[in-house]
């Protein structure tokens, strides 16, 4: 089975966020599926289908030190694509 995983994303709408958050998917050999992403007040959500051969604690580990930067509260699931 493919290694899918469900990111959310929520925080303050700042500039960058999806940069760096692409960036490390990038870094990690990720693939995007689908995404959604839209404000809602001065929040700023993400909803990423990504596929990332890397275990889901690593990806969870990678990205716990960028949403830490910048203040994201993130989830990961595993899914079936």
């Amino acid at each position: 089975m493919e290694n899918w995983l469900m990111l959310t994303l929520v925080g303050k709408d700042r500039p960058g966020i999806v940069a760096k958050i692409s960036q490390s998917l990038f870094d990690m050999q990720g693939n995007l599926g689908e995404a959604s992403m839209t404000r809602l007040g001065g929040n700023f959500t993400i909803m990423l289908m990504v596929y990332v051969p890397e275990s889901k604690t690593v990806v969870q580990k990678n990205l716990q030190q960028i949403c830490d930067e910048l203040d994201l509260f993130f989830h990961l699931d595993a899914i079936e694509a």
